[in-house]
């Protein structure tokens, strides 16, 4: 066999194994198989593509790839220095899966860059397609209250995890299938599955995810600057004004669900471990109004701010701020747009719920892993960018 039908062999799994990441959630019932798939398809396939074409990545952003490495070492610095037994080693290893995944989605999108896009907007298609089969099994099958909050099937089983996964699927799906046109089969799978994201999303009643999708459908539309989209805005407001209508106690019941509280106790716990942060201890912040004590204070900011301290959070801002500048610049390619919309919307909506992402892969991978995988795959291979970006520009 060739080294080029080699190469091919590997992206080929490669890009397999990236379906997997993005469906299999919906049809699984347990996290061991899918990370294990996800291990067979992703991590082991791209670092024998990093061991074998390491030529391949020279086009890979060196500001990029050196902002994540001081993240992931400081992690493990920080995992070292909190060691209590040989369970915590099982930890050092997660630096080295994420970025795994980072190359290989840097790799399959250096082999062909249009075939990530389909992947993407096929994998977001599907997603809405399983939103519906989720509303369909919690109202329909088990025969919740209408207005009752649900999770989705599968692998995403917590109420707002859920919410964040799938708002981020909706967005691929409007950035990649709304920008250009499409065939008459797949624009009418695209409005179904459009329209099984805004069913889920408005019944899992996930209010920040809501406010993350508004703030990102404004960034949208203007980029994409298409009808269809202003639409589909349009379209989001009136289905919200209409549940207030119907029930304003969806909006206005929980009230800040003690937001003020908690994140008032995560940068206490923060400021008392300011120098390298609490690592995976267990965090209580005890939320005096309600009488009850949470884990995790709701901000993935000041989460990371708690377990890594102000290393930790400086090193993930600096990697965030420089996936939004790169994905700023590509903003008029197609997976520019993608990046830099699902960026706006990950950096709010883990503002109210979000946890650091320096675990296996789960739902907030979606809102954190997804998006910067988006950006280094931007770096991948600039001559083939410019063409689409010269084409937008006429």
């Amino acid at each position: 066999m060739s080294g080029l039908s080699k190469e091919a062999c590997i992206i080929n799994v490669i890009y397999f194994g990236f379906f997997i990441l993005f469906c299999a959630p919906w049809i699984l019932s347990s996290n061991t198989p899918y990370q294990k798939l996800i291990i067979a398809f992703v991590w082991i396939p791209a670092l024998v593509h990093v061991c074998c074409f390491s030529s391949r990545y020279k086009s890979l952003s060196r500001s990029g790839a050196s902002l994540y490495f001081l993240a992931a070492t400081w992690f493990l610095f920080v995992v070292v220095m909190h060691f209590r037994g040989v369970g915590d080693l099982r930890e050092l290893k997660i630096p080295f899966y994420i970025g795994l995944t980072l190359l290989g989605f840097f790799a399959i999108a250096e082999a062909d860059i249009d075939k990530v896009k389909r992947l993407l907007l096929f994998s977001a298609i599907v997603g809405g397609f399983g939103a519906w089969a989720s509303w369909i099994f919690f109202y329909l099958v088990e025969g919740k209250a209408l207005l009752s909050r649900h999770p989705a099937i599968g692998l995403w089983n917590v109420v707002i995890p859920a919410a964040q996964a799938i708002g981020a699927l909706m967005l691929l799906a409007v950035c990649l299938g709304l920008r250009e046109t499409v065939r008459p089969l797949l624009r009418v799978s695209l409005i179904i599955s459009l329209a099984g994201y805004c069913v889920f999303l408005i019944s899992n009643q996930t209010r920040g995810v809501w406010i993350a999708l508004l703030s990102a459908f404004v960034v949208a539309v203007l980029l994409l600057r298409n009808r269809r989209v202003y639409f589909l805005l349009g379209a989001g407001v009136a289905m919200l004004v209409f549940v207030y209508f119907l029930n304003e106690n969806v909006f206005l019941a929980r009230g800040g669900s003690y937001r003020s509280e908690l994140w008032k106790g995560g940068l206490m716990h923060a400021f008392d471990n300011l120098l390298i942060g609490v690592g995976f201890e267990e965090v209580r912040i005890s939320i005096g109004s309600a009488g009850v004590v949470s884990y995790h204070p709701h901000n993935m900011f000041i989460d990371i701010m708690v377990r890594f301290g102000l290393v930790g959070l400086l090193s993930w801002l600096s990697l965030w701020g420089w996936a939004i500048a790169r994905a700023y610049r590509f903003r008029s390619t197609g997976l520019g747009q993608a990046a830099l919309v699902l960026l706006v919307y990950s950096s709010v909506v883990v503002l109210t719920d979000g946890i650091a992402q320096w675990v296996k892969p789960n739902p907030g991978w979606f809102v954190t892993w997804l998006p910067l995988a988006l950006v280094f795959a931007l770096g991948s291979d600039k001559e083939k960018l410019l063409p689409e970006i010269r084409a937008d520009q006429k």
